[in-house]
Parts: structure tokens; sequence; C-alpha cells
């Protein structure tokens, strides 16, 4: 039988944005539901909002506290995806305004005040695309299904560590052993206690 990770998302994922289905949760759940699609709206709004100013927005907003709101922020984000990767394509939208725009600018320029402006906004567009990255690809996810780890067989050759073996071993720990007066390998732990 499978147990499920966590009862609220079985009961509210399936009835998010379907007022149908959310016919059969509790008011508990019903005010939970809306404020994970609140969260969601907000952020694809305005996908430049930090995670603190949606605490903010969330806790004015449903008059909860604070660790209920980054909970609730949690689960938005975990059930309806990573509103990140929507923050990026704002950014690049952003970007590739201002620098159509500024491109406006300098080709109807009627003055030298429309050309200097539309360059700043040029510029401004490059510069959000530098600090943000979008000049940047982004790396392919790492395969951790695939990692296989090291397989290590242990062994008493010292020679796999590329250290040359001491002849006639057994000999010179016994005669250390008489050296220092300890007679035995117990008697040797019993030492070093």
């Amino acid at each position: 039988m499978k147990v499920s990770r966590h009862k609220v998302y079985d009961r509210i994922y399936p009835t998010l944005f379907n007022p149908e289905k959310a016919k059969g949760l509790t008011e508990i759940d019903k005010e939970i539901k809306e404020r994970w699609e609140t969260i969601f709206a907000k952020w694809l709004e305005d996908p430049s909002m930090s995670t603190q100013e949606m605490v903010k927005f969330v806790i004015s907003k449903f008059g909860i506290k604070g660790t209920q709101a980054y909970i609730d922020i949690s689960n938005a984000q975990l059930l309806l995806g990573n509103v990140s990767n929507a923050k990026k394509e704002w950014q690049r939208y952003t970007a590739i305004t201002m620098v159509k725009e500024g491109y406006a600018l300098v080709n109807n320029a009627k003055s030298s005040l429309d050309v200097k402006m539309g360059l700043a906004k040029i510029k401004a567009g490059e510069v959000l695309g530098k600090i943000t990255k979008l000049d940047k690809e982004e790396g392919e996810p790492i395969p951790y299904d695939d990692i296989v780890p090291q397989q290590f067989e242990p062994t008493g050759d010292v020679s796999v560590l590329g250290i040359k073996p001491i002849d006639n071993l057994a000999e010179k720990q016994e005669r250390m052993r008489r050296k220092f007066g300890v007679t035995s390998i117990e008697e040797a732990k019993l030492v070093d206690e």
C-alpha cells in the first residue's frame, strides 16, 4: 500500500484551479487551496517578486503568520512548478523589450537626445541580460540516476597505494614489540589506551 507524502497534497492538488473538483474539500482545505492559487497567480503576474515580498503579500492578504506563509509558498512552488523559470522568462522578455524600444528610439530619432535615450535603453537591456546571466547557456541537469558509486575492494596489499611493501614485516613488528616491552597485540592496545 502506497503511503501518501502528505494528505493535504493529495486532497488539494487535483482541485487546483478547478472549482468543480473543489466541492468535496473541507473549509480549511479550501482556504489553503485559495492561498496556493493566489501565490501562483501573483508570481505569474510579477515574476520578479522575491520570496520575502511574497511572504509580506500573503501575510497581509490572508492574515496568517509568517511561518504559515513560508509553508504555503513552498507548497505552491512544489505543486505548481518552479516559478523561477517564469522569473527567468520575464527577465528575458524585459531585456528584449528594452533593447527593442531603444532600437526604435534610435531608429526614429528626431534629436540627439532621442538617440542618447535609445542607446541608454539598449545598454540597460544588455546590463539586465548580463546581471541575470541571460547570456549564459543553462546547464543540462545532472543525471543522478546514471552516477555509479566507486567500488572499493579492501586489501592488505600496500603496493596498490604506490608504497613499497616492507620485507619481513611480521618479524620487524615482533622485534619492535620486544624492544618496547609489548609482547602481544592485546598488550599493545592496552598501552595505547
